[in-house]
């Protein structure tokens, strides 16, 4: 690019920066927000009937993102231990690596008083998603998506 064509374009941005400088801040912000959700959530799509949602969690957390066992255990406020047993028992149902796409479920669900899979059905239920759904979603049945949302209801 020569020296002409550089001043031009920067002229172009100044004004094209200065005329939409509140929007250029708003969609930096919303990509940051996107980002920093992503790197707080995992993809529903790795939830599958082969393994248990704790264990297809711990590890995705573990293969894909490259977690560490302490630090999986402070985001799903799990016993290191616990998670490393818990590693072991998934990694030994499914050897492949997990792929994922779909809904992002923020971490922060497994921090109350549901298990795992009670934490994922009453998150996507508050989202507007019907049971028949959510199963569809889960790769479970409806019955038990059922049996879980009311179980968790109780609680």
């Amino acid at each position: 690019m020569s020296r002409k064509e550089r001043v031009v374009s920067e002229k172009i941005f100044d004004l094209v920066k200065g005329k939409y400088q509140e929007e250029i801040e708003l969609i930096f912000e919303q990509i940051k927000g996107r980002m920093h959700d992503e790197e707080e959530s995992f993809p529903i799509g790795i939830v599958s009937s082969k393994i248990t949602v704790l264990e297809a969690v711990i590890k995705y957390l573990r293969e894909n993102r490259g977690f560490s066992f302490r630090k999986i255990g402070e985001v799903l406020d799990r016993n290191e231990k616990n998670v490393w047993t818990t590693y072991s028992s998934a990694k030994k149902k499914m050897k492949k690596e997990l792929e994922g796409n779909g809904l992002m479920i923020p971490f922060k669900i497994f921090t109350g008083k549901y298990s795992a899979l009670e934490a994922v059905v009453v998150y996507l239920r508050d989202k507007g998603l019907s049971l028949n759904e959510i199963a569809k979603m889960i790769e479970r049945d409806n019955r038990t998506v059922w049996t879980v949302y009311n179980r968790a209801k109780k609680k």
